[in-house]
């Protein structure tokens, strides 16, 4: 049986770690209102927007709810060091990047975090961490 050498986990996999629980806490929670609990379809702001139906905050909260349990799986991944860590971190990053200019100027948020994902992740050490090189 041989022994494993358990190497160092760098910053930036812990950085990325955080990034995606935050991620996870975040869409778990927005799912969760949008789906379950009563959430106002009336713009008060501009009298000539339309109401929305009721079906579309559950359906949203569903699919935030989907992409949350996707950051858990992709925080799994980043832990536990899996060959596929790094292309899904990177293909993650990408949609959020570009989900981000659609929702312009709330996006700036998203386009600030995911270029942080790929600054943190494209790091040598990271790079070698998540591709288990």
């Amino acid at each position: 049986m041989s022994q494993q050498t358990a190497d160092a986990r760098p910053a930036g996999a812990i950085v990325l770690a955080v990034i995606v629980t935050a991620g996870a806490v975040f869409y778990f929670c927005l799912g969760l209102w949008l789906a379950f609990f009563d959430v106002p379809t009336v713009h008060n702001s501009d009298p000539s927007l339309a109401e929305l139906p009721d079906w579309v905050p559950l359906v949203n909260g569903l699919l935030s709810l989907t992409l949350g349990l996707l950051y858990l799986i992709l925080l799994r991944m980043v832990l536990g060091r899996t060959n596929s860590a790094f292309p899904m971190v990177q293909a993650i990053a990408f949609v959020n990047l570009v989900f981000g200019f659609f929702r312009l100027p709330a996006g700036m948020i998203a386009i600030a975090v995911s270029a942080l994902i790929f600054t943190v992740s494209n790091n040598a050490a990271t790079k070698q961490w998540l591709r288990r090189d």
